[in-house]
């Protein structure tokens, strides 16, 4: 019940201003909220597990989404929303192939603490253990959904164990991304942005990604 107060909060506040990367909000009532129906998670295109088969995605359309999933989560921060769990699973396509961000029952608003926690490979190693996220760590979690998007896996895919990403993380050992987004991944983990809209701001002067 909790979660779902949560999310009409926030969806109320989203369909005050609605954006076009954020789930279209049809209806809300006492017990249920009622959304527009998407195709498939930003995870499962890549992994192949959507309803259809469909080619890999190419470097202009790769960059697109780069480009959308910064400026729906710089969207959110404007309306004072911090989505609190950033990844690939938490962001959808429609059937246009445009990117928008789902699932607000955990997230935080106006400040409060968030209802559900990061996945190993998303969350910053300097904010291990608090419940209440920050614009650091939404920022840390986008360059991990950046990464994705450009090279079609999740960071470290080659490390399954409970701790190894973090272990990593904690030395500042991230994977290679110098050939990537112009910086911005590297800069969205290391502390190099302040808000999402510096990242945002990189992100559009990028015409086309480098041939890796």
């Amino acid at each position: 019940v909790e979660s779902l107060e949560i999310e009409k909060s926030i969806f109320k506040r989203l369909t005050e201003k609605p954006h076009p990367r954020i789930v279209r909000c049809l209806d809300i009532g006492d017990d249920y909220i009622v959304l527009e129906r998407l195709q498939e998670t930003l995870r499962d295109r890549f992994s192949g597990k959507g309803a259809e088969v469909l080619a890999p995605p190419s470097s202009s359309c790769r960059l697109r989404w780069t480009v959308e999933a910064a400026e729906g989560l710089d969207y959110l921060h404007q309306r004072v929303i911090l989505q609190s769990d950033v990844s690939a699973t938490n962001i959808m396509l429609d059937s246009e192939d445009h990117l928008k961000y789902i699932d607000f029952s955990g997230a935080s608003i106006d400040g409060q603490p968030a209802n559900v926690a990061y996945c190993e490979r998303n969350i910053s190693p300097h904010s291990v253990g608090t419940d209440v996220p920050t614009v650091r760590q939404e920022i840390f979690a986008l360059g991990s959904v950046l990464y994705e998007i450009e090279t079609g896996y999740m960071p470290y895919p080659e490390l399954g164990k409970r701790g190894e990403i973090e272990k990593k993380y904690k030395a500042l050992e991230f994977p290679e991304v110098d050939q990537l987004c112009m910086g911005a991944v590297i800069k969205c983990w290391d502390k190099g942005y302040e808000s999402v809209a510096g990242v945002l701001a990189d992100l559009s002067k990028v015409s086309v990604f480098p041939v890796l």
